[in-house]
């Protein structure tokens, strides 16, 4: 192997094996290592960690195990981007990788990408450099709680995750002073408390709070500039009103399990709109750049979707659903609902919504499945709605008060009797 390498990029083939070589010290140029995609085993040489010239250091996608050991030697490391994700690797984070606190050891200060998620990592949560860019701790075992002062390792981090783990406690207040947040997830845990009120008037593009144990309102904070694509806060036990300031933020996309909204407020969600050109042109996934690598976040959301519950992976446009199932909503269907014409999926059963069956539901052209069982709608079916939901295959309207005829035209005589 010549020692002149500086790249070596063995990426998406089907090596396997282990790495066993003790001699990339004598690799004095190699700057960027990638190994990810293949079916490497076994434990990750702890001399690439202090390599005096790697600066990436890409290894996912692999069966790498065990734990990382120590390494006390990386004075003069330079390494940059870090990625160990989807491995089995397990243990504590090594002290000697980020700067824990009474830590003797020195550490990888220069990281800036940092990407373990989807391993078996537990322990404390480390303590990271100040220029850290991106972190992903997501799909692991850690258990404590978020150190108070979180926000104030993060003054340049645009993406944080610590998803899908069992993280317990509140979440800290400090979280809100690192400023240049795009993408905040701590979905899938088992976080207790109130959501502070300063996170919801951040610059956020993702807020993911879903599967958590949170209580109390949503903060009414979200400011005039709100960037929101995505906020998520379903599987709680939050309670209240829609928070007015939310129509400020008219790029979100998905918005799910917000309780008893206010037919007061006036809410504008462009992505569910049907404005083809804008809404194809200019919304889609978040993508961020970090170094040389663009990152695409894909959010997922578990939806019943003709009659299967299903959990979509990449938020389309060309399938948008909007889901307040299981509830508390207990004032009439707002009539704005007719504005959001890129609707393929409709569900707001097993609430208390009241009134009738607003006719501007029959605009929802797009509609494949209309759910509005189990709440404790009056009056008639609109005729509008067998009129105008040509698309529509899926019709519940059960355990509500409705009264008269089931219109006749169209498909809706091909609905069984317990629609």
């Amino acid at each position: 192997m010549s020692k002149k390498l500086a790249v070596i990029a063995l990426s998406k083939n089907l090596l396997t094996g282990q790495i066993t070589s003790t001699r990339w010290e004598e690799l004095l140029n190699l700057a960027l290592l990638d190994l990810s995609f293949n079916s490497l085993e076994g434990s990750i040489p702890v001399s690439l960690f202090y390599h005096p010239s790697l600066e990436q250091l890409l290894l996912s996608k692999n069966q790498f195990s065990g734990q990382l050991d120590e390494f006390s030697n990386v004075s003069s490391h330079i390494l940059s981007v870090l990625d160990l994700s989807s491995n089995n690797l397990e243990g504590a984070i090594p002290m000697s990788m980020f700067d824990f606190q009474d830590s003797p050891l020195p550490n990888l200060s220069n990281l800036f990408v940092v990407d373990l998620r989807s391993n078996q990592l537990q322990g404390p949560l480390p303590i990271l450099k100040p220029n850290v860019n991106f972190v992903d701790f997501s799909w692991n075992n850690f258990s404590s709680n978020i150190p108070v002062n979180i926000g104030n390792w993060l003054p340049n981090t645009i993406f944080f995750s610590l998803a899908s783990n069992r993280f317990q406690g509140s979440i800290p207040e400090s979280i809100c002073n690192a400023a240049p947040l795009e993408v905040l997830d701590l979905s899938n845990n088992s976080f207790s408390g109130t959501i502070p009120r300063c996170l919801t008037s951040m610059n956020l593009g993702v807020l993911d709070l879903k599967r958590n144990s949170l209580t109390g309102t949503i903060p009414d904070t979200f400011s005039e500039q709100c960037a929101l694509h995505t906020l998520d806060v379903n599987g709680n036990l939050l309670d209240g009103k829609l928070p007015e300031s939310l129509a400020s933020c008219t790029q979100l996309e998905l918005q799910t399990d917000l309780l008893e909204a206010s037919n007061k407020n006036r809410f504008v969600w462009k992505a569910m709109m049907d404005d083809k050109k804008e809404v194809h042109s200019k919304l889609g996934h978040l993508q961020f750049s970090s170094l040389d690598r663009s990152v695409y976040y894909l959010n997922t959301i578990r939806v019943t979707y003709k009659g299967l519950e299903k959990e979509l992976v990449k938020i389309l446009t060309i399938f948008t659903s909007l889901d307040f199932s299981c509830n508390n909503f207990d004032v009439p269907i707002p009539v704005e609902l007719e504005e959001l014409r890129l609707l393929y999926v409709l569900n707001l059963s097993h609430n208390a919504f009241t009134g009738h069956i607003p006719s501007s539901v029959g605009k929802l052209s797009h509609l494949e499945l209309l759910d509005l069982s189990s709440n404790e709608l009056a009056g008639e079916i609109p005729l509008q709605l067998a009129d105008g939901l040509i698309f529509l295959s899926v019709l519940n309207l059960s355990f509500n008060q409705l009264v008269g005829q089931i219109p006749s035209i169209k498909q809706f005589p091909t609905f069984s009797e317990m629609s």
